[in-house]
Order: C-alpha cells, then structure tokens, then sequence
C-alpha cells in the first residue's frame, strides 16, 4: 500500500491544489510527485563502482558491492563550498580491522554465512512401538524411522504422514516397504558392512536401463561418475542420488534432458548405473512413495554435504536455508534411531569412501508442499465486451508465488527436441491408484524465450472463469460451440494463460494461453458427445470452486477438494443431455447459415460433387485416428445423422453449399485461419471468413493467440540526467505495492479492458525468489520507476464527435457558436498526425497501431494489450537530484 501519514486522506488527490491537478487531468503534464501519499525517496539500492575506504570508521568498501542508500544531504563546508554526502548500508561490511585479511573474499556473494541452525531435541521415549513384525536391522530401523517421524514431527511436515498412520498402522506400512525391497532384489545386501556400489547395482534384480519395462514404479538409486568438463558439481567424484517415480524406465530417459543442476551430474556422467531399492504396488504409490524415498535418503545419508554444515555462502543462503534446516532435522533424528538399532548409514561405509550423496531436498517436506497443492488468489470483478457491450462476471484465479520453468527437452527422431512443460496437473483415485486426472502443459519448439519462457525464467499461472458460465474467447477447452449437454458452455467458460518477464529485468511482461492438446478424445467411447475435455473443463471446475457435481456420469473425474475461501461460490450447471430441438435449433442459427438441417442426409440444395456432412469435411484428418471416429461420413441406420456426427451428440447432419467448407488443407492448421485468397486460388476472404465460423461452431474453437505482450504497470518511467550521478548508483525501486492502486476499477471503466475486443487483465507483481544478477542499463540513459506513486490510468484519444443528439420535439440539436473553430483545430491535428513518425501508412485512423506514440522507455504495445493513448510532449531528462527529493 502507498505511504499514508497519519491524518490524511486516503484520497489519492488529497493535498493537491485545485489549478495543479486541473492541468494535470488537461494535459498529463505537471504529475506532482511530493503530495501527502509519496514515500521519502529512502532506501534506493545502490551498487559500489570503485575501491575505496571510509577513514572516519576505518570501513573498507570494494567495487561491486550492493547496498541501500539511506539518505543523501549537501553540506556548506569551509574553504570548499556545498559537499555532497550520502549515508549507505551494506550488509555484512565491518571495519577491516576486524577482518582476516588472508581469508577475505571480495565478492560478497561468497562470503561464508554463519547459520544459527535450531538445536533440536527429541524426546525419543516417546518413540515407542509394538514389537516389528520383521525382525532383520532393515525391518526394525525402518519401523522405528517411521515412528519417529511420526512422534517427533517437524512444523514443516504436515500432517500428511498423521494421516496415513491413522489409515494404516507403523507395522503394516513397515512390512508393504520392507516387501518391496524384497522384490528389488536388495533386501540382504543392504545390511553388509563392506556393501560397496558395484554390489549393490550388480545384486539388484531391477537394474534399470534403456530396455527395462515401462510402467513398474518405486524408489531407485542412481550411481554417477562425473567427468572432467562438469563445473556444478566436483569434477572425478562419485555421487549417489536416491529417487522415487511411478515409471522407473521414463525417469531413466527423462533426468538427462532435465535443466536442473541434477541434469547437469547425469549429462557429465562417465559412468551411470540405476536400480531400483524398492518396488511399489500401483495402489501404494501415491501415498507412500515420499515416505519409502525420505527413509532411503535416510538409510544411504545421501544428503548434499554442505546442507549439513552450519555455513553457507550469502548467495546461496537465501535458497539453501530451508532445505539446510530439513536436513539438519531427518539426519538428526536418523542418527538416534541408528544408536538405537545399529543401523550403519550405507555412505559411511568403507567400500563407500569418497562417495558423496547428491540429493538437495526432504522428500516428506515435498509431499506436504506437493505441486497439486497450487495456492491460487482470487480476483472477482466485471469485464465489460466492447464488441457486445456486455458486462461479463469474472473470476480471476492467480498463483500466488512464481514458479520456474523446467523444460524436458526430447530429441526427436528427425532430430528436432521438443519441450514438453507440465504446468500443473491435478490426480484423481481410482481403485486405489492415482492417476493424472487433469493436466495444463505447453509443448513448443521455441528457443528465444517469447513464445514461452526459458529454462530457469519465473513464471505465474492464471486461469479466467465466467462466472455466468458464458463462453469464454480463448477457453482452455476448446469445445465447438454447439454441444450435446446442457452444461456444454461452462466447460468452454475458463482460460488458462501463463505470464513471464522478457526479456528479464526489462519490466515487460508475455503471456501465452494454453489450450488442450486431445481435442476429439474421448472419456467414454459408448456415451455421446464424452469428450476427454469436456468431462476434464466440468472437473477442473469443480475442484476450483470446490462445488458440488451437477451430473450423473461417472466418466467425469472426482478430484480431491482442496478448500478455498471462497468470495463467491459457483454453481454448476445441469449436466443432462440437451433436447435434440435444441441442438437443431442452434444449428439453424441465422448467423450459421447452415442448409438441409436435420433434412434428407447426403442432400444439398444444388449440384456438387461432395459426399460428406459439413463435419466430416471440416474435421482435421488426424481427428480420425481417435479410434471413434470413422472416416467416409457412414450413415447411422436410416437416420438423418452419420457416425462421426452421432459421436459428437448431434441428432443430425448438415450439409452446406459454401466454398468456404472445404477440405481442410485449403486453409491454414495453425488456428484454423486461412492465408490471402491470392495465395490459394479460388478462395476469397468471404470463404475464409465463413469458414472461420463454421468450423469454431461443429470442430473446434479456434487456437489462442500463440503469444502476446503487455506492459501491466503503467507507472511513468523516469529519465535521470547521467551527466549528474554514476551509472551504476542507479536506485532500484520496486513496484509491488502499486497494482492494489492502480485506479482500475471493478466495473470495468478502467480504459485497459474498455479498449479490448476480447480481455487481458494486467498481472499484479508478486514477491518472487532472486533472479540472476540484471544486465546493466546503458550508462547514457538510466531508468527508474518512481516509488509508490499513484499510477494513472492510460488516456483514450478522443473519439470523432458522436451524431447530432436529438432533442425533446426528436429534431437535432444545432452546433454551439464556436463549432467551427473547434473543426478547423481538428484539421490541423489530422494533418500534423499524418507527418508524425512511425505511420507508415499515412493514416489517421484511432484504430491503427502504428498511430499510437508509446512513451519513452515503455516500448511498444502489441496486440491485445492497453488501447491507444494520446500523445504526450517529449520531456526532458530528469535531474537526479530532483528525482530523489
């Protein structure tokens, strides 16, 4: 929230003389930047440009450091006149003679962190349990780790493991793990003191490689050698990674194109051997797979060495904190179990020398903090449609901490890798075994970072609902808009769009919608119309809002709730099948223009030489491979309606003389929009037009825009004089508090969504981990954006006067006196707006893009974005001084 002193108004213009603000609506111009809501220009970030030390405090400073300017103030001094003095703080910097100057590191991102880690105590008589059904060291070490897990728990576990021991008790779980070990082969050769890493990967009945099954699941371990080119990790060590996967042969192909530091270790790997520790039945897995991998982190203490040190480097602090503290917890209370059992941890054995463990995080902490569990914020306002002029309730879900992306690059055979992205994804339960119910991914080729973000780039998940259950223009779905069930509309009524920084540090904003990608799969091939997205929007929906299904099929998934607090509840929609008469209905909606409806089949109003229904000629060939759908346009009996048709739920076919049906190669794939008619002969921009139509109302909804750009903050970037203060002393104001006042408002006025055909709402920046270090800005312009200042709202250009209005007696009103001068000046606008720079085609058009003069620093707008603003006078860079005072 913006800077209020006690006692003032909340009013953003509160304090602002009358004649100030007057020009300021007028014209833009004169924006006061020291009214009663403006934070004191303090704490700006600063960065040290060259050695030098501070006598008074005997205080050494070295280039390249980064800190805080406090404060900045000019003093009269004798014999030398006004003396600029600033007051800094760096964090960390002590006066040198304090210092070790044999050990002294100049960056201060390496400089050793003294961590005061908790000391923990645990009352292990309280880890009683009943006598453990195996009675081996293996049996007994893993029942008592599980019950001082339970007994003792962390405040960052959760109540997870809670659960699962009141489900089941310590000695069953115990025995369904010590079991899978059995069946792993590795059960004996665990407890051997001289167990080396050969032994173990050579006795393992599961060693996995490229021709192991598929769809065998468990915990495995993973023995690297790296080489000599590796840079993360030690170069000729041998490392030890213990894991867990429903697929052991997927997580064999999958680690080496993952772009984590892990990934790094398994491409720079001489050697690689895996086996699998402990196989886990298809109906155990999801709940205790975290758990068997935690114990096996456990049992091998494969932990990374320096998350058990009390020291970590200040550039890694901030990130290697957390996973210190949980490592500190399962080690310690791993140590009391062993006295107890006589339990020998597997990496301090002998044959084991040398061999370090390579694993970063707590297993039992990811499975409280798992990534279905995606905390969302919710935003619920209007959207008003400047194509309809229609008000359309929203709701607006957000994910509250960015995420990063993590590509898995998959070489292709024709040599191409494609980037598949899992999103988020959300699990049902069937039978006992969780399976993926619903998935959000994006599966692209790009390389440059605009089309989705680069490996390593934050990024948040939004999804936009219509609350009233309308379509909405750019739906996850992708649903054709006529459909058989009552509630078809609401599983086309949400979006689901991914936004990320580009280019890093710039202040620009991309965004890409996601769509499915199985858009004729289906859920249940015997019920009609059971698309897998269909039956995938309505359960994604529920679980959203967390209501209660409207339906009676069981095709559709029950995902587990996760409750929200909620503003608004949503309510869907009856589920039923919708009457033949209606489905007709809407195929004979006038703006179709569809012909011989439900009429005799294979019966067109004219000569042609087509056989198929308008669907089947319209339909993308892959769509046939379905296994539901088949090809040649097949009459069901003596109906009016054919096969593909009938899967689809419609009582009847249509059958259209346009040239805009056609096959579909005649026009573009890629979101069903056809090319220029001179590129295809025969087809005009009527035929595309329609076909356009058509095709979003019986196939499909046309693709989302790939990729778009917006700038969401529209705070006035700042030109500093650089010929008054050094380049690299530029200070860094953050923008975070600004969205909550932004002055856009809930019903849509704010000028953002009124210029939109469809919507885009502008993200609000949220708190998100360290980025890498920022390029720096160019020493001939530096930039900041001014701290907590009320944002104003982008101003539409003004409109072409409106039509004469009628008066009382329905006559038009006559122009006023001065009509004609005001005509005159608009002239002379039209002809100066002709000559302004960048109209390339010398029009004068409010709609054209390249009519709009963007400002200085906030680059241009693409399409989908902020509308047109007017204009603004070039100003002068700003001093520096001025800026900060």
């Amino acid at each position: 929230m913006p800077y209020l002193p006690d006692g003032d108004s909340p009013h953003i213009t509160a304090g602002i003389p009358l004649e100030n603000l007057a020009t300021w609506i007028d014209s833009g111009a004169d924006i006061p930047r020291n009214g009663p809501h403006t934070r004191n220009p303090t704490q700006f970030g600063c960065t040290i440009n060259r050695d030098f030390k501070v006598d008074s405090t005997r205080t050494r400073l070295e280039k390249g450091m980064q800190g805080s300017l406090i404060e900045e103030k000019a003093f009269d001094i004798p014999k030398q006149g006004k003396v600029l003095k600033v007051k800094i703080f760096i964090e960390g910097v002590t006066p040198y003679w304090y210092l070790d100057l044999k050990t002294k590191t100049p960056d201060i991102k390496n400089w050793p962190v003294k961590l005061e880690l908790q000391k923990l105590q645990f009352d292990t008589m309280t880890w009683t349990q009943s006598p453990a059904t195996d009675t081996s060291l293996l049996g007994r070490t893993i029942t008592a780790l599980i019950t001082a897990f339970h007994s003792s728990p962390a405040p960052f576990v959760g109540t997870k493991l809670e659960s699962l021991v009141k489900k089941m008790s310590i000695d069953a779980i115990s025995r369904i793990i010590t079991k899978g070990i059995q069946d792993a082969g590795v059960s004996g050769v665990l407890e051997e003191p001289n167990l080396g890493s050969q032994r173990l990967l050579d006795t393992a009945t599961h060693t996995i490689d490229d021709n192991y099954e598929r769809g065998i699941g468990g915990v495995y371990i993973r023995v690297h050698d790296s080489n000599n080119t590796i840079s993360y990790w030690k170069k000729q060590t041998q490392y030890l990674y213990v894991g867990k996967t429903v697929d052991f042969r997927e997580r064999w192909s999958n680690h080496r194109y993952t772009a984590t530091k892990y990934g790094e270790l398994t491409r720079n790997s001489e050697r690689l051997g895996m086996c699998a520790v402990c196989i886990i039945a298809d109906q155990y897995i999801e709940n205790f797979a975290y758990l068997v991998e935690q114990i096996f982190v456990c049992l091998f203490g494969s932990y990374r060495r320096f998350l058990l040190s009390d020291k970590v480097n200040k550039g890694n602090a901030s990130s290697c904190l957390a996973a210190m503290e949980h490592a500190n917890y399962f080690s310690e209370v791993a140590r009391l179990v062993f006295e107890q059992t006589g339990w020998r941890r597997i990496l301090s054995r002998a044959q084991f020398d040398g061999v370090e463990g390579a694993n970063f995080e707590s297993p039992l902490q990811e499975w409280t903090v798992s990534p279905e569990h995606l905390l969302l914020i919710r935003t619920d306002t209007r959207i008003k449609y400047q194509r309809t002029g229609c008000s359309t309730p929203m709701a607006f879900f957000r994910s509250a901490k960015a995420k990063v992306s993590n590509h898995n690059n998959k070489p292709h055979t024709n040599g191409t890798t494609q980037r598949t992205w899992p999103l988020w994804s959300k699990k049902k339960t069937s039978g006992g075994v969780a399976k993926k119910a619903v998935v959000f991914s994006i599966t692209d080729d790009g390389r440059d970072g605009t089309k989705i973000p680069l490996t390593g780039v934050p990024y948040y998940l939004v999804v936009e609902v219509c609350k009233d259950g309308s379509p909405h223009p750019n739906a996850w779905s992708r649903l054709s808009e006529v459909g058989p069930f009552e509630n078809w509309d609401q599983a086309r009524s949400f979006a689901v769009r991914i936004e990320w920084k580009f280019p890093q540090g710039s202040g620009k904003w991309r965004y890409r919608y996601v769509h499915t990608f199985w858009t004729f799969r289906y859920a249940d091939t015997k019920q009609p119309g059971a698309l897998q997205a269909y039956a995938k929007a309505i359960a994604f929906l529920q679980w959203l809002f967390n209501a209660p299904p409207n339906h009676s099929y069981d095709w559709i998934p029950c995902l587990r709730s996760d409750v929200y607090s909620q503003v608004e509840k949503l309510v869907m929609k009856f589920g039923a099948m919708k009457p033949s008469t209606t489905i007709i209905t809407q195929l004979k909606a006038d703006r179709l223009k569809l012909e011989n409806v439900n009429g005799q089949f294979g019966k067109f109003n004219g000569p042609t030489t087509r056989t198929r229904c308008d669907v089947c000629t319209l339909l993308p060939f892959d769509a046939f491979n379905n296994g539901v759908f088949q090809s040649g346009c097949r009459r069901v009996g003596t109906s009016n309606v054919c096969q593909v048709c009938h899967a689809l739920g419609r009582p009847c076919c249509t059958w259209t003389l346009h040239s805009g049906i056609r096959d579909p190669t005649t026009f573009k794939s890629a979101g069903n929009v056809g090319t220029d008619s001179k590129h295809i002969q025969g087809v005009t921009a009527e035929d595309i037009a329609y076909h356009d139509i058509v095709f979003s109302a019986l196939c499909l909804q046309p693709l989302p825009t790939t990729v778009g750009e917006v700038q969401p903050f529209r705070n006035r970037l700042i030109e500093l004089d650089s010929s008054n203060f050094s380049a690299t002393t530029t200070p860094g104001v953050d923008l975070t508090a600004w969205a909550e006042t932004s002055g856009m408002t809930p019903d849509g006025d704010d000028p953002f969504f009124e210029g939109q055909d469809d919507y885009f709402p502008a993200p609000i920046e949220e708190e998100e981990e360290a980025e890498a270090e920022p390029e720096p800005l160019p020493k001939e312009i530096q930039t900041i954006e001014s701290e907590d200042e009320a944002a104003v709202p982008a101003r539409k250009r003004k409109q072409k006067s409106a039509p004469l209005a009628e008066n009382a007696n329905g006559k038009n009103k006559k122009p006023k006196g001065n009509e004609k001068k005001s005509k005159k000046k608009k002239k002379k606008k039209k002809k100066k707006s002709k000559k302004k720079e960048g109209d390339d085609d010398h029009n004068d058009d409010d709609d054209d893009d390249d009519d709009i003069e963007m400002e200085k620093g906030v680059g241009e707008e693409k399409e989908n974005v902020v509308p047109p603003t007017r204009p603004r006078r070039n100003r002068k860079p700003e001093n520096y001084k001025e800026v900060l005072a």
